[in-house]
């Protein structure tokens, strides 16, 4: 999002701090409004009526969540919890009002936004039904760097996921991230240590990813 759309939401509103593990919404809410998350990480995920969960989507610094039962109009299908320390701004109908008054072109923003997302939710759809564990793992590390999501130089990111992490992100078990990882390992192209993972060669392990 803009910087100057952020600013004018700054001097609007003051923004939320949640801790880990703090629900930021909850499924069957009424979607009284739409998030941008300044700091942090958080996980939306939906639990079924026999109580199984399913993680939907991670969030991201800079990025807009729980917008789309926002403009639907229509309870909350999923909820979202801080996984680390959140700031989040809060956007209400009032407000939206008041930015697409302000910023001709913030609808355009909001559905870029949540275009952004369906394309990752189709992603990760069909790496899930179509590539193998190692392959999943490889592409969710090259879209994390490819998106600027990492320390370090471009040419060796290093990327602050543990395995559990990864694991909970793809929705596949701890075993098979571990196995993917030393995998990728062996081949050269990145190193694990200390809930870190570097990124040794990001073009052999992006044309691996994609082929």
């Amino acid at each position: 999002m803009r910087q100057e759309i952020i600013d004018f939401l700054l001097e609007t509103r003051k923004p939320r701090r949640y801790e880990p593990g703090e629900i930021i919404f909850s499924q069957g809410d009424a979607a009284k409004e739409f998030y941008y998350l300044l700091e942090g990480l958080s996980l939306t995920y939906t639990l079924s009526e026999e109580g199984r969960e399913r993680n939907i989507l991670i969030s991201w610094p800079d990025r807009v969540f729980g917008a789309s039962t926002f403009f639907e109009n229509v309870p909350r299908r999923a909820s979202a919890i801080a996984i680390k320390r959140c700031l989040v701004l809060t956007v209400d109908r009032m407000l939206y009002r008041s930015c697409c008054a302000r910023f001709p072109d913030f609808q355009e923003v909001m559905i870029q936004e949540i275009s952004m997302d369906l394309g990752t939710l189709f992603d990760e759809l069909a790496d899930a039904s179509m590539v193998t564990a190692e392959v999943r793992v490889a592409r969710f590390l090259c879209r994390r760097f490819a998106n600027g999501q990492h320390s370090g130089p471009e040419e060796r990111p290093e990327l602050p996921y543990t395995q559990d992490f990864i694991a909970s992100v793809l929705g596949i078990s701890r075993m098979s991230v571990s196995k993917a990882i030393t995998g990728l390992a062996a081949k050269g192209w990145l190193e694990a240590r200390y809930g870190k993972i570097h990124v040794l060669d990001p073009v052999s392990l992006r044309a691996y990813a994609y082929g």
